[in-house]
């Protein structure tokens, strides 16, 4: 009998091995497939960012309501979902997009409408912005000083167009002001573009003007 049992032992040795290699082949298509489709995020080039929380930088905004901002370093994404719609960028564009964390220090509710406002679903005082080292030879020269606010020496390359919220956790989906209530935070996540893929994260920073003589950097 033992040399049946050995045998019956190689059968079941044998089975899951040849459906795992069968199923290497299936799962790496279904990857494959689902790829152009997921909100796939790089990182810029010199490695991963550091998942430590940069430090928060106190702003203002043009209703006197003051918030303590920290912004991620930009990423570049292949797709971005804006109001539960999917945009990808064609070959050799990306989206730009940073995630913010917003924290109400006052003691009542303040709106959040700078950041985001429902009726434009742009965040009105948030620019992403280049140095005029890097906008010439990428064509943004055009947006170097166009927005009053800022010096010549910076090009806000959103200009026009606006930071589109892609999503706010303080946004309850009522059509409501969205407001931030005495010590809470909100994660919101804003996104440019698409531009083209020679644009690097490295190479944008993220400012917040909300009416201050001098708009404010908040990118660590």
């Amino acid at each position: 009998m033992a040399p049946v049992r050995i045998a019956v032992t190689l059968f079941l040795l044998a089975v899951p091995m040849a459906l795992a290699a069968c199923g290497t082949g299936a799962v790496s298509s279904a990857v494959w497939r689902l790829a152009p489709n997921a909100s796939t995020t790089l990182s810029p080039p010199g490695g991963p960012i550091s998942s430590a929380t940069p430090p928060p930088v106190a702003v203002s905004d043009s209703g006197g309501s003051t918030f303590e901002v920290s912004a991620a370093p930009v990423m570049a994404s292949l797709a971005v979902n804006v109001n539960s719609f999917l945009w990808s960028a064609a070959p050799g564009q990306e989206f730009l997009v940073d995630t913010m964390t917003v924290k109400n220090q006052t003691g009542k509710d303040e709106p959040l409408s700078d950041f985001d406002d429902l009726t434009s679903g742009l965040a009105d005082d948030v620019a992403f912005v280049m140095s005029t080292l890097n906008a010439a030879p990428l064509g943004y020269s055009s947006d170097c000083g166009i927005d009053s606010a800022y010096p010549q020496v910076l090009c806000t390359i959103s200009f026009g167009q606006g930071l589109t919220v892609d999503s706010d956790s303080a946004d309850h989906d009522d059509r409501s002001a969205v407001m931030l209530g005495p010590g809470s935070s909100a994660q919101i996540t804003l996104s440019y573009g698409p531009v083209l893929a020679s644009v690097m994260p490295t190479m944008v920073s993220v400012y917040f003007d909300g009416g201050a003589p001098v708009p404010t950097d908040l990118t660590p």
